[in-house]
């Protein structure tokens, strides 16, 4: 799958577990991105407008115009599948094998909402992380306070892989 999040004016970002991350402007010109060669599997673009890879071999954030590694928690071996910033700034990604983790300033902790990782993480603009799992399983988090839907709640959509909140 491919990983694509916007770009400035009009761009975007794109990369997938095959090819190397690559830019195109409002122009349609093309850009390698050479500071990230590794395979990617997820591309975000926060509410500051900075754009984050996340993939097998790390994360990395853009600051200006070069991707710069992101230090993970020190057990994390596996790649980040689904990355977002929250509205207090914090990171949140999702961790092959590992779970969820959330890095308040520079410090980490590993989030136990389910016993797996989540397939897809976002913010909203109220304030919630949406976390999306396989399997009908859905976990808002507001606040200090998380509350799971499955089945039990009407949820019959199989693995979430995107979530758009109106």
């Amino acid at each position: 799958l491919p990983a694509i999040t916007a770009g400035d004016d009009g761009g975007i970002w794109a990369a997938s577990l095959s090819n190397a991350p690559f830019n195109i402007d409002n122009g349609g010109r093309m850009h390698a991105v050479t500071s990230v060669r590794d395979s990617i599997q997820c591309a975000y673009r926060d509410r500051h407008g900075v754009v984050w890879l996340g993939g097998p071999q790390g994360l990395w954030r853009l600051q200006g115009s070069t991707f710069v590694r992101v230090e993970l928690p020190t057990d994390v071996r596996h790649g980040i599948q689904s990355l977002a910033i929250d509205g207090a700034d914090r990171l949140w990604i999702s961790v092959v094998r590992r779970g969820v983790y959330r890095r308040t300033s520079d410090k980490w902790e590993k989030l136990d909402y389910q016993p797996d990782p989540a397939v897809y993480i976002l913010a909203d603009g109220p304030g919630r992380t949406w976390l999306g799992y396989t399997n009908n399983r859905l976990v808002r988090v507001d606040g200090d306070v998380s509350r799971t839907f499955t089945t039990a709640d009407g949820l019959r959509v199989g693995n979430i892989l995107a979530i758009q909140v109106r």
